[in-house]
């Protein structure tokens, strides 16, 4: 049997995981929810805005209100999934702002406002065949 002290520790600890995991998720739902939807006349704010926002509620629920869990930043972070993202960001500005693609983005443009239709398959069949190289 266990004492009642280490009982009532660990009655606390579940009570403050599961308050710590309770408020990250409803900054989560906030979050996703400007993010999904346009809800521009619920909450006037655009969505770089929403996440900083988010971003600062999640520090500061940590911070002030839940200074005894404990959290590795390090482990919490994947580097190898900013690394991929922060390279497929430069690719990508490098590609757009090239004079060659810019052509032919000019062009795909073109179709798609002159038939829909056509250009929707061309877009589709372009980044089928493009996408494994990215």
């Amino acid at each position: 049997m266990t004492s009642s002290s280490n009982y009532d520790d660990l009655n606390t600890s579940d009570t403050v995981s599961g308050a710590y995991k309770a408020s990250a998720i409803i900054i989560f739902a906030i979050m996703s929810y400007t993010f999904l939807f346009p809800c521009n006349k619920l909450i006037p704010l655009d969505r770089r805005t929403v996440g900083v926002l988010c971003a600062t509620l999640c520090y500061i629920t940590r911070a002030f209100a839940f200074r005894n869990r404990k959290m590795d930043i390090v482990q919490a972070i994947d580097f190898d999934v900013l690394v991929l993202l922060a390279s497929i960001m430069a690719i990508n500005h490098l590609v757009v702002h090239l004079k060659e693609t810019k052509s032919v983005i000019q062009y795909l443009q073109g179709i798609i406002q002159a038939h829909p239709g056509k250009g929707f398959w061309m877009v589709s069949i372009a980044a089928f065949i493009i996408s494994p190289f990215l």
